[in-house]
Formats: structure tokens, sequence, C-alpha cells
């Protein structure tokens, strides 16, 4: 026995000393289960120097590697202490097994099989554990409630530990579902820097082992700190148009929840929020919007966001621009030679479009419209043909870039004032004839336009000045800018004049002079008369509206109203004002309408001024047309409308010399006259009868005029009205000369009734008081064929009822 022992102990220090020579065959790792019988082998084809090594079973940690020898061959170590160990094989056939019966964790350990071969020391190696499971998982520092606190931004290291099972288990380390990290020892490390995103997400250590039938795990919540984390939200995308509406909305996420925020515009602080001791937290989360209910220009800016919470503060920016109509400004620079305008925009976005200029006058009325520069410039050249005063007004600058005012206006104005250093100057206003009355005042008036407001005025006669009380008023006036009538502040110079001799009604010059220059103006006195009467009256009718025309005459030097008188008779005139009073145009016309159907009636027309009235105008006559057609029977005759005008004449004629015979006792006699020489009774010595052949109904292209005067008692040549017509007629053959039987009579009845004046008709004395009306006269050819128009049907009427009295008075002729 000893000597197996000494042969053992000489193995081992051999195979110490000849470590350097080793070689290690194989080396394999076995796990078995416990209680089970475990066969090692080691195969050599030399019988001799086998040597078996193991643990000794004192349970050591298996990764010792002191081991005691086991066998020699097949001698059995008598110092081993375990006696579930075998070794048997056949060396013949070149095995050498260790059998270790009812395996346990004393026999957990590393096995040796040793020999030479040509002096190399030769190893084969087993490694052999009895199996179990991992236990006793945990992640270290995790609280109570398994939750992991860490800072934002800052590295954190997370430890998982497990008892190790045999095999080792593996460890993993899973993020949400991720494996982040894993490992096969018994503790496995995590390491890493959490952000915002991290916060309470969870994190699970799992011990993955085939001796367990579920791994180990445990489970954690990350508690992340970070600071406020903004977001600004705009409720309009998009250009922000001034007066449209904006809200701008910070959120702000973190943990711990913010205890302040603000708004910020460029550095100032318009909008905050601080938490109270109620504050209400919903979760990490806080929204605060900054309403802007109508935007302005002034908003344009840089929008802070400003949050804080106990672990830092948080700021976020956003820039708003508002689009904005251009405010104008215009400015402008004098020289000798020019005016220099300068339109100075400011809008949003600042791409502009200029307009014409327009030239107004200082009460904001249109003067001109001027071209300028694409760039909004306007040189305006000085000029010695117009007047230096021209340029004076308001110039208005129009510009656009494309955005609407708040009142939806693309266009913007911008306008400057300009007036000139020129010398006095006479305004379009001005009357270089003005009237007076001999023997009175008349108060001459001089307009000026000054901008230096200290003129002298003088007035002056055959070159002296004239000395009289001067009144001075400032006045609205007009005055011509390039052909613009407009109105100007001027300075009303008014003189009193007093007009004691012919010589006073001449022509004035009116000096005005400054500090620049003097100019002049003349002007001449007249006597003031009453209008002059309306002339050319004539009448057309279109239906029942009749248009009266007329030219006005001169008004006598004051203002004149027309007055139109007419009427069926005598005592039914009617008067119409016209309404638009000396318009200073060649033709005035009026219409009137109303008027009775199938009707004759009388016109003329007279002006007035604050002197007095005119004469009148020439009486003319007209008959309205019929109503219709239908009216009339087969048995109507058709009577050219000249001769029913000539007998509804002579009706109305006839009823005032009745009237006028009972109120007078005097006899009357209608005559026909060709001119005007035969209204006043001296210019009646040489008249002579008419003898010329009078025809029944018509003539060509004649004319008749009955003048019928009244006269007043004081004033016989007062003329009231005097009465034309022109009738055209169809040439007829010469009829016989009219005899006593010829004539015709209206016999006519009338009321007693009192004239307003009396009424004079030339005839003679002592003849029976009737009207002999002369129905045709052949006189002078007064009017020219072009006043004809060929005949139509409405130069006719239809009268029912006329007898022939021609016919008649022949018959009562020879019956006496």
């Amino acid at each position: 026995m000893d000597a197996i022992i000494l042969k053992i102990q000489i193995l081992n220090i051999i195979q110490i000393l000849g470590s350097r020579y080793e070689n290690i065959l194989e080396s394999t790792t076995l796990f078995v289960d416990k209680g089970e019988t475990v066969v090692l082998n080691c195969t050599r084809f030399c019988a001799n120097g086998i040597t078996w090594n193991g643990p000794d079973g004192s349970k050591a940690m298996s990764n010792e590697t002191v081991l005691m020898t086991y066998s020699q061959g097949q001698l059995i170590n008598p110092n081993l202490t375990l006696t579930n160990i075998a070794v048997y094989g056949n060396f013949t056939r070149g095995t050498c097994h260790l059998q270790i019966k009812n395996f346990s964790t004393a026999n957990d350990g590393i096995y040796q099989c040793i020999y030479f071969l040509s002096s190399i020391l030769n190893i084969r190696r087993y490694n052999v554990f009895s199996k179990r499971p991992p236990t006793n998982l945990k992640i270290v520092n995790a609280s109570q409630n398994n939750l992991m606190y860490a800072k934002e931004g800052v590295r954190m290291e997370l430890k998982c530990t497990v008892k190790t099972g045999i095999p080792a288990a593996t460890l993993i380390w899973s993020k949400e579902g991720l494996t982040v990290s894993n490992g096969s020892s018994d503790t496995l490390l995590y390491q890493f820097t959490p952000t915002r995103f991290d916060h309470m997400q969870r994190i699970t250590c799992y011990a993955f082992s085939d001796l367990l039938t579920s791994p180990l795990s445990q489970t954690i919540n990350l508690d992340i700190q970070y600071k406020p984390h903004l977001t600004i939200i705009r409720s309009k995308n998009g250009s922000i148009i001034e007066g449209e509406s904006v809200e701008l909305c910070c959120f702000s996420n973190s943990n711990p929840p913010v205890h302040y925020i603000a708004w910020y515009q460029n550095n100032y602080e318009v909008f905050s929020w601080r938490q109270t001791g109620t504050t209400y937290f919903d979760g990490l989360n806080k929204d605060f919007c900054l309403p802007i209910s109508t935007v302005y220009r002034n908003h344009t800016g840089i929008y802070m966001c400003f949050a804080e919470n106990n672990i830092a503060t948080s700021t976020s920016h956003i820039g708003i621009t508002v689009l904005y109509a251009p405010d104008v400004k215009v400015t402008y620079t004098n020289s000798e030679q020019s005016i220099t305008l300068d339109c100075i925009p400011d809008g949003e976005p600042k791409n502009y479009t200029f307009y014409d200029w327009e030239h107004r006058s200082e009460f904001n009325e249109h003067i001109r419209r001027i071209h300028g520069t694409p760039e909004g410039q306007l040189i305006i050249k000085n000029s010695q043909i117009r007047k230096a005063t021209e340029d004076d007004g308001i110039y208005v600058c129009t510009v656009s870039n494309g955005i609407a005012n708040l009142k939806g206006s693309f266009r913007q104005e911008g306008q400057i004032y300009i007036e000139s250093s020129a010398s006095p100057v006479f305004v379009a206003d001005n009357t270089q004839v003005q009237i007076g009355q001999y023997g009175k005042i008349i108060k001459l008036t001089i307009i000026i336009y000054d901008k230096l407001y200290h003129s002298k005025v003088l007035i002056k006669k055959n070159g002296t000045t004239v000395r009289v009380k001067t009144r001075i008023d400032n006045i609205t006036t007009h005055d011509i800018f390039y052909g613009a009538n407009i109105r100007v502040f001027g300075m009303q110079y008014t003189f009193h004049l007093h007009l004691t001799s012919t010589s006073d009604f001449t022509s004035y010059m009116v000096e005005a002079c400054n500090d620049v220059g003097c100019n002049h103006f003349y002007v001449q006195v007249q006597s003031a008369s009453c209008p002059e009467s309306p002339s050319n009256v004539s009448v057309k009718a279109t239906g029942q509206i009749v248009t009266v025309s007329w030219i006005p005459g001169f008004n006598g030097g004051f203002v004149q109203e027309f007055v139109l008188e007419f009427g069926t008779d005598f005592n039914s005139n009617f008067t119409v004002i016209v309404p638009n009073k000396d318009t200073h145009e060649e033709n005035m016309n009026h219409s009137l309408d109303n008027l009775i159907p199938n009707t004759a009636y009388f016109i003329c027309i007279f002006s007035r001024n604050e002197i007095g009235d005119s004469n009148k105008s020439n009486l003319v006559t007209f008959v309205t047309s019929h109503v219709s057609q239908e009216e009339s029977t087969p048995h109507t005759k058709l009577i050219a409308v000249p001769v029913f005008t000539t007998i509804a004449l002579s009706l109305t004629i006839g009823i005032g010399i009745y009237l006028y015979i009972k109120q007078k006792g005097s006899s009357v006699e209608n005559r026909l006259y060709q001119s005007a020489e035969f209204l006043y009774p001296e210019t009646r010595e040489g008249e002579a009868e008419l003898d010329n052949p009078i025809a029944s109904s018509s003539h060509d292209n004649q004319l008749y005029q009955m003048q019928m005067q009244t006269y007043s008692e004081n004033d016989e040549k007062s003329l009231e009205c005097a009465l034309v017509q022109r009738v055209e007629e169809q040439a007829v053959e010469p009829l016989p000369k009219i005899t006593e039987a010829d004539m015709n009579y209206a016999e006519i009845v009338f009321d007693d009734q009192q004239l307003p004046c009396p009424v004079i008709i030339h005839g003679i004395d002592d003849k029976t008081i009737y009207s002999d009306i002369v129905v045709g006269a052949q006189l002078p050819n007064l009017l020219s064929t072009n006043d004809s128009s060929s005949e139509s049907e409405d130069d006719f009427i239809y009268v029912e009822g006329i007898e022939n009295y021609t016919e008649r008075r022949k018959m009562n002729a020879s019956q006496q």
C-alpha cells in the first residue's frame, strides 16, 4: 500500500516538474443530474502510466484547480475518501474508465486522465458538475414600488444579479420588449443616458435556464425627471394679414410639471401664468395660449414661450410677420427749375406698384393726373407759359403692395400740400365788366390769389390811383388750374366808387403786388339796365308735350330769370317761371305738358333781373293735336291749321273788343298789318288799306301777322304782347276780289267783364261793332322756303259744324 502511495506521489511530482511539456488533448464539460452514474474515458494503447486525478470531495469551489490522485492504472489511491469512485478498463484494448456512481455535488469538479507519451505529458480533462437552476434574481437599487429615478441627460446604470445555476443562466435586459443587453454570468449591467422619452418606460431583467420552466424576471419603471419641452402651434397657417385674428399656443411637457409659463414679444412679457396652491395639473402637460383677436402691424416680431419647473427652464420661439397695406409718405424738394416729389411707402411685403399721381385743389377737387416714375417719383418742371400758382395744391401718390387695408382697399394714398411763392394772381372769378348806376355807389369787387397773404392792391383810373373806401374779405372763390375750374382761398377787395359823372363809366386798372412781384387786371364799369327781351321764340309740339325754345338776351348786368306766359284766352293766362336761370347758354328751352288736346294756345316770354323786366317777346300760337283720329266722322271736313287758327284768334280778339267797347263805348276795326310800325298811333297817318286780293282758304308760303296792342292810360308805348302767327299754305289759283257779300262775320254775344287794362284796336270809329276777320292777304314772303315743311296728316284738323259763311252771306244779300 505504501509503495502505491509513493508511486502516485512520484507521478505527481513528475507531472508538476514536467508541466512545461504537457499537452492537453481535450477538455470536456459535463453537467450531470444528481444520482446519475458518470463514466469518464481515457483511451491509451499503452497500459503503463495512466493516472486519474479529481476533486477530493470537500465541496471546494469548482473553479479551484487543486486535485488529488484517484488511481494509478487500476490501483485506487488508498487516501481517497470518496467511496463512489471506480477505475476499470481493458488495457489490451487501450481503455481506462473512471466511474462515478450516484453523482452528487461532492463530486463536482475537474477530472484529468494523465499519461506520458514520447516524454510528453498528455492530459485529457473533464469538467463535471451536477445540474442546478439559477435563483434569487433581483435589480439592484430598485424601489419598493419598482421605480428607478434618474434625470434626463445624466448617465444611469442598471444592475441585475442572480444566484448562478449549473449550467450558468443567461441574463437579459429588455426595454419595452426589445433586448438591450445580455450575458451568462450571475451579474448583468445596463448603462445608458435617459431622455424624456424614457420616462415611465418598463425595463425587465430576465434569467433563462434549461432547468427552469419559466425564466426568472423583475420589471421596473423609469421615472425620468426632465426640463419643460415646449411646442408652439399657430392657429392660422400661411400669411397673416393685418386685421385678421391669430392664436399662439405653447404646449409644455415636463417632469415635474411647470410652475411658471409666459409669453414674451420681442423680450417683453405680454402674458403669463404661475402655479398656485390650488392649481390642478392634467398630467405632465400644460398648454398656454396667447390669443390676438385683431392683428396689427406692430404684432410683427419674435414671440417666445418661457417655461420653468424644478429641474430647469426652457424656451421656444416663433416669428410672426404681419402683412399690411403700406403707409404712404410724400416729400418734396423745390428748386428754380423744378419741383421733385418722392412717394415713400412703408408696408409688408415691400414690392410696390405706383399709379399715376393726382393733382388736387386745396379743397380736394380733381385737377389732373400726372405720370411719375416706376419708383414713385414725380418731377414738375417750371414753365413761363402758365401761372406759377397753378402748381399749388395737393399731390396724391397712390401705391399698392397687393394687401388690402382694414377698410378693404388695395390702393393706398399719401399726399402733400405745395404752395408757391409767386406774385398775386387775379382769379378766374373776376368780372371784367361790372355794372353800376349813375349817381350811385358801385361796389367794384376784385379777387386775388396770394399765398404770401400780404398783397398791396391799388385801383387806378387813367394811370392815377383812386382813393376810395376799400373792404378786404377772405373768401372762397374759383380759379382755373390746368383747365380745371376749382375752388381756392382768395382775398376779395371791394372798392366803393361814386359814379357821379359819365367819365366814371370807364376802364379801371387794378394793381396787386407782394414781395415777389406785381400783376394787373382791367375792369370796365358799365351802366346797369333791365334785361333784353328773349328772341327767336319757337314752339315744337310732340303729342301733348310742347317744347318752347328761345335765345336769351343780355341780362343787364345781373342774373336774369325767364317767365313764360301762355293760355287759351285773356282771362285764363298761366305763368311759368323757368327753373333754370341765366345759364349763359346760347339757346334755352322749356317743356309744357298736360295741355288740352285740339286746343289753340298763345305764348310769350320775358326775362327779369333785379333792375326790372324786359319787354315781352312776340306772341306765338300753336294748336295741340287730337287725342285720337277715330273720333272724326266721315262728314268731317279737312281744314288747314292756319285757317282754324285764324278763326280761333279772331274769336279771342272779338271777345277782347266787346269787353273793351262795353267799357269805353268806342268802335274798333280789326286791321291786318305787315310790320311793327303800326304799333304806335302816331305812325298811322301814312297807313294805307291793303288792296291785295284775299284768298278764301290758303296761300303758298304766306306770312300772316296779326298784332294786337294794349295800352295803359299812363304810358301808351308800353307793349304788353305781340302776336305772330306763321302759316305755311299750299298755292291756289287767285280768286276774285272779295266784295261786301264775301265777308264772313262771327255773331257772338259776350258777357260783361272788366278787363285789367284798356284795349285799343285801331279801326273806324263809326263802324258797326263787329269783328271783320280777314282770312287771307297776299303779303311779302317774309319766311324762307327753308321754314316750310311738307304737309302731313298732323297739319290738318277735322272740325265739325263749320258753316260756309261765304255762301250764306251771298244768299242773304240776294234776298235783300
